[in-house]
């Protein structure tokens, strides 16, 4: 092969490329305004939805304005705003020992579980026998007109 048909077949493969590039340029310049389009009917479709994005409304042919304009109204509702210190709050701790204190003027009523003579132990099957009391908790039942501390011993 000669030079000058070397040349001849580089030329020609630089058309052919060139011709190819101006292809794909042509698809991604329509692929570009595919997107725009796309981009373009997204917004449209989100301003269709939800509205336009300000609560201000337009002015209407006709219709008075009852304030002079938006600035002055912000800067009057901001000189009328005033601070308001709040005082803290601080909990107050409970005191040991005070419930029995409050428990102690109401009536108490004792409600006491009894062991049976008959009744035995479910694994040796030996009698039980009460081997001491104890109180178990006590609770403040509210009934109207009346409040009673009961006592429940085991």
């Amino acid at each position: 092969m000669t030079e000058h048909e070397e040349l001849l077949m580089l030329r020609e493969l630089v058309e052919k490329q060139k011709a190819a590039l101006l292809e794909k340029e042509e698809i991604i310049r329509k692929k570009d305004i595919q997107i725009e389009n796309m981009i373009q009917a997204l917004l449209h479709a989100r301003k269709k939805i939800f509205g336009a994005s300000s609560e201000a409304s337009k002015p209407m042919e006709g219709q008075l304005s009852l304030f002079d304009t938006e600035k002055e109204l912000a800067k009057q509702l901001t000189a009328e705003q005033k601070k308001v210190a709040v005082k803290a709050h601080k909990r107050v701790p409970r005191q040991p020992g005070i419930r029995m204190e409050m428990l102690a003027g109401l009536p108490k009523e004792i409600e006491e579980y009894v062991i049976l003579p008959e009744e035995s132990c479910s694994l040796c099957g030996a009698p039980l026998k009460v081997i001491g009391k104890e109180i178990v908790r006590t609770e403040v039942e509210f009934q109207p007109a009346k409040l009673i501390v009961k006592q429940i011993l085991r």
